[in-house]
Formats: structure tokens, sequence, C-alpha cells
């Protein structure tokens, strides 16, 4: 299945921090789409196609120029916030243009669409203080990266420490749904241990919630996950609420931006997310990063799932794929 540029720049995808982006040029890609950031005048960001129309050099090697126009490195045509272009040899021509893509920033992160791209839906929780976020890069394509997130049935055996082991696979109980834009998935399970477990007051044993939903419009998937005390159903640690966007770079790259926000339920659970965010955010990219080593490995999987035997997890799996194609690709 191929998720091109020109079928998906209808959503905003995730590229890069803002941080990352200071006085050169920046090169990204997108549905195998070679895209250049720049910082014009004042700093502010512009995206267009990194391909200069004069003889197709990546703008990206060029540099910003005093005027804050991007300048190609080839022949010296340069190009400003508008995409008007300036040669040299030719300073009277208005003929030469570039497209520009629409940019814009939340949360640390730039994000780039085609010129119809439609508004980014707010993903943030009010009632949940934002934690940080961070990439990971899955060498495979998109559909083995969703899929790994379509399901908890790897977590005893993909990761060290989310969710239950493989005793404790045995007592998970799931549910199911979905509409006509989305799914909904739901774990409970008894919870192994984890690293500075006695600080968040989370014994082994107490129960493991993991509630997703995923949606296609772009492909995002907000991971809510909390522990209850097995004795009595209350909450213990606070949640962490995850949301990733899967953005397909190339035909087996696939990079998922992570936005992780938390909302503490008590004394300790405030005091754990305030003085250890740091360790909170590496705790979820390491098993992130697990996922990541894992699923490229299976960069080899087909888009198809006939003649797989599908277990009482998989159903997700088959539901995505219509959704990707009808949803994210607008195919009818």
């Amino acid at each position: 299945m191929e998720f091109g540029w020109n079928r998906i720049s209808r959503f905003y995808h995730p590229v890069c921090a803002e941080q990352d982006l200071r006085d050169n040029p920046m090169a990204v890609e997108v549905g195998g789409f070679k895209i250049v950031l720049f910082r014009g005048q004042e700093g502010r960001i512009v995206a267009m196609p990194d391909r200069c129309p004069h003889r197709f050099t990546p703008l990206s090697m060029g540099r910003v120029n005093e005027q804050g126009n991007l300048e190609c490195p080839y022949h010296g045509w340069s190009f400003d916030a508008q995409g008007q272009g300036l040669i040299p040899t030719m300073p009277e021509s208005r003929k030469c243009k570039i497209d520009v893509l629409k940019s814009m920033t939340r949360n640390g992160v730039i994000w780039v669409g085609g010129p119809d791209a439609a508004p980014l839906e707010e993903f943030a929780d009010p009632e949940y203080t934002f934690l940080g976020q961070f990439p990971v890069v899955f060498e495979c394509p998109l559909h083995v990266a969703l899929d790994n997130f379509s399901e908890d049935e790897h977590f005893p055996y993909v990761h060290q420490t989310f969710g239950w082991d493989r005793e404790g696979a045995k007592e998970v109980e799931y549910e199911f749904e979905h509409d006509e834009q989305s799914t909904l998935n739901y774990y409970r399970g008894p919870i192994r241990k984890f690293p500075l477990m006695f600080l968040t007051g989370v014994k082994p044993g107490d129960i493991s919630h993991n509630r997703f939903h995923t949606l296609f419009n772009p492909v995002r998937s907000t991971y809510e996950s909390w522990v209850t005390c097995k004795s009595r159903q209350v909450n213990i640690g606070g949640h962490i609420k995850t949301t990733i966007f899967f953005v397909p770079n190339a035909a087996n790259r696939t990079t998922l931006y992570s936005f992780v926000h938390a909302r503490a339920s008590d004394r300790k659970s405030a005091f754990f997310q305030k003085h250890f965010r740091s360790f909170i955010l590496r705790f979820i990219k390491k098993e992130f990063e697990a996922d990541g080593a894992f699923s490229s490995q299976l960069a080899h999987l087909p888009y198809a799932l006939n003649g797989a035997r599908l277990g009482k997890y998989d159903k997700p799996l088959v539901i995505h794929r219509r959704m990707l194609e009808r949803i994210y690709l607008g195919e009818s």
C-alpha cells in the first residue's frame, strides 16, 4: 500500500522539534516527498519542496541569505517565504516561483501539510499537564508500526516493564469497539514490577489499565494508562496520556511522534509527575524504542492479512486497514 504525499498532504504531520531548526535549512520527508524547512525573516518557519525548480538541486543543501530567503547552492536562485524566486542573472524575471507548504508549531514540534491541509484537531486534554514529546524512528512501513500499536498481546514478550508478564497475560480482560471514524481498545491485567515502583505507591499485582483510541485524520492513537489497587478500585499513581502520531516518511521508515500528558490522582502521584518528569519520558521512550527495534525486523511483512490466523486481539488490524484506505488515503 502506497502512502504517498499527494494522498496524505490533506493532513498536517509532525516533522521535527522546533528547537532543531536553527540557522541552516533542514530536510525532512513525508510520504516519500522531500521537504525543506528554514527560518526566514524574523525567524518565521517556512516549508517548501526540497527541489529547486531550475535544475532540481536540493534546496536543503543551500543557505538562508541576508534577506531571509532560501538560496540554492548551485546557481544562487533564491526564494522568499511566499515562494517568489529571484534569479541572479535575470533579476527582473517574476516567472520563477515555488510552492509553499503550510506549516505551524504545536507542543514544541513543527508540523507540515499541503496547501489544502485541514486544521489539526486539538489533542491536548485541559485536565492533563503536558510533560514533553519525543520521536522514535521505526525502520518499517506504516502498517507494521501501526499493527504493533493496535494490540497489547505483545507486552510480555517485547517489553520489559510495560503492562503484565507472561503469567499475568492469562488474567487480562479485553474490550473492543469501533465506529465509522475510530477504534477503542481497553486492556486490564495484573501489573508487573517496574523501576521506581515504590515511589508511585503501585504494587505488583495491582491492575494495569491501558485504553487507546485510534483515529485516521491523520493517523494517531491516544493511549491512556493508569493503575488501580487490586483489593479496591482506587486509582494509584495518576494517569498518563500519550498521543502518538504515525508519520510515513518513506516505504520502510515511519516516525512516531509521541506527546505525553499526565494527571495526578493524589499528592504522591503529583510529586512523582512533577519531580520525575524526565524519568517518565525516558521510561516511555525506552519502551517505544523496544517496539521500534522489533518492528524494524518485520519490515518485510505484507500489507495484506490474507492467510493470517488472527486471534481475539487482532480484529483492530483488519479494521485499521479499512480506515487507512478510506479515511487517511481518501479511497472509497
